[in-house]
């Protein structure tokens, strides 16, 4: 599988937030989309789910142009996480997780969609509260069984918009360890990250935008303090710590 963004503008408006987006994403590649708030992340990801429609550009996977799936191909293909919920349905977690499957369901769910899900649910450890309503649980849980939706569609593609915001330390390394774990040969992930230093231990791309324009692209050696501080406005240090890339803001330029 291989995801292609080729030349994408887009605008609220007359207002530019993207403007000729391009790069290509292979099979488990994890491609992390940095740069401050209002750089255009989120809406790169709404536009590659097909929630937004770029006014240039295209969006492919393994060739063939979204545009020309059908809703319900779209769904198999690409998994989505919002930043956050709108608002969350008092459902129990196993409800929840099944709607992932519901791309797959014509009148009910078959055995094999409720295998899928309980298979999700125990790799996830969310076995013990499968049945209690989402809304009781913590932020941590809650991401972790909106992570488990998007899964079970069995997606190409896995999009993530700041999995980790509001979390604390733990529940933040706990659900980028299992993103990591989840992406396999077949899918690729594209996730939005404000933590420069989580974005240089789970990704194997980087692309850093900067209003709504690519400013750097490539591997762990584009986050250079030069680069973060014309695209932060920071002063950064960037250091090694146990053979992981670590970035510590110094002052506001």
């Amino acid at each position: 599988m291989k995801l292609e963004i080729d030349g994408v503008h887009f605008n609220y408006q007359s207002q530019s937030v993207l403007e000729d987006v391009n790069f290509k994403l292979d099979h488990g590649e994890v491609l992390a989309l940095i740069g401050p708030n209002g750089s255009g992340k989120s809406t790169l990801l709404k536009c590659i789910n097909r929630i937004l429609k770029p006014q240039v550009g295209s969006i492919l996977i393994d060739g063939d142009i979204t545009t020309d799936y059908h809703q319900q191909e779209m769904a198999k293909c690409v998994g989505y996480v919002p930043q956050e919920e709108s608002k969350n349905f008092p459902t129990s977690v196993f409800e929840t997780v099944m709607m992932g499957r519901k791309p797959y369901i014509n009148f009910k769910a078959q055995d094999e969609d409720l295998e899928i899900v309980a298979a999700i649910i125990d790799e996830l450890g969310l076995e013990d509260i499968a049945q209690r309503n989402i809304n009781q649980l913590s932020g941590g849980q809650q991401q972790k069984v909106l992570v488990g939706r998007a899964l079970a569609q069995q997606p190409e593609v896995l999009l993530l918009d700041e999995p980790t915001s509001n979390l604390d330390l733990k529940h933040q390394l706990e659900i980028l360890n299992l993103i990591q774990a989840q992406i396999k040969d077949n899918i690729s992930s594209v996730i939005a990250l404000h933590d420069l230093s989580l974005a240089a231990r789970y990704s194997d791309k980087i692309i850093i935008l900067k209003d709504g324009k690519i400013f750097a692209a490539g591997g762990l050696e584009v986050l250079t303090p030069e680069n973060l501080e014309a695209v932060y406005e920071v002063e950064v240090s960037v250091a090694d710590v146990g053979g992981r890339k670590v970035i510590i803001p110094e002052r506001p330029i």
